[in-house]
């Protein structure tokens, strides 16, 4: 149970942050296989390409590697966010794997999650949003990232669209109450909350 603090000096009720993982929460099984996907499968799988081709043989993509879910994204339409599939060998050791948001726009698939690569840079690209769960926003577009910081710790990195792009605007850092124990990170019983780099 959350507790209210009172501010007697102002006379106002302090609210708790809440809890910050949403409970609509997906890790892969909340996802579909890419092969699975209908509509400009070719487009989408060229955009993938291009985006690992440090990564693949003789330029090989396999749809099979990654899992996609569609968001509505406001003015923008509908988005196509993928995730590799978790023990592809696009994924790290801690669990993490990339995650792109794709637009179609002008023919081609933009990916517009996270900080743009500079420009002409060649993979592999440091600022690939990294993660192994994510939620959005159905209403106001939005999107959550949950990335294994590893030492115990799980970031919980909030993204909201800025001009066309959705980018990073705050983090949190949780931390096992019983790091000896195997909890469950989307349990607010079981874990402590703080801004990341506190």
């Amino acid at each position: 149970m959350w507790l209210v603090a009172v501010s007697l000096m102002f006379g106002q009720s302090v609210q708790p942050k809440p809890f910050p993982i949403p409970p609509d929460i997906k890790t892969d099984s909340g996802l579909v296989p890419l092969s699975h996907i209908e509509v400009n499968a070719d487009l989408l799988a060229k955009a993938i390409r291009q985006r690992l081709a440090f990564a693949t043989e003789n330029g090989r993509v396999s749809l099979d590697d990654f899992l996609f879910t569609q968001l509505p994204l406001g003015d923008l339409g509908d988005g196509t966010l993928v995730k590799a599939r978790w023990g592809s060998r696009y994924c790290g050791a801690t669990g993490n794997c990339p995650f792109w948001l794709y637009i179609l726009r002008n023919g081609r698939y933009e990916q517009i999650l996270g900080t743009p690569s500079p420009k002409g840079a060649v993979p592999p690209y440091d600022n690939d949003v990294v993660g192994w769960a994510f939620s959005s926003a159905r209403i106001i577009p939005g999107l959550i990232i949950m990335s294994n910081a590893g030492g115990g710790h799980q970031f919980l990195i909030r993204f909201s669209l800025r001009d066309g792009r959705f980018v990073e605007d705050g983090c949190d850092d949780l931390t096992a109450k019983n790091p000896d124990a195997e909890g469950n990170w989307f349990d607010a019983s079981q874990v402590n909350i703080a801004p990341c780099g506190k």
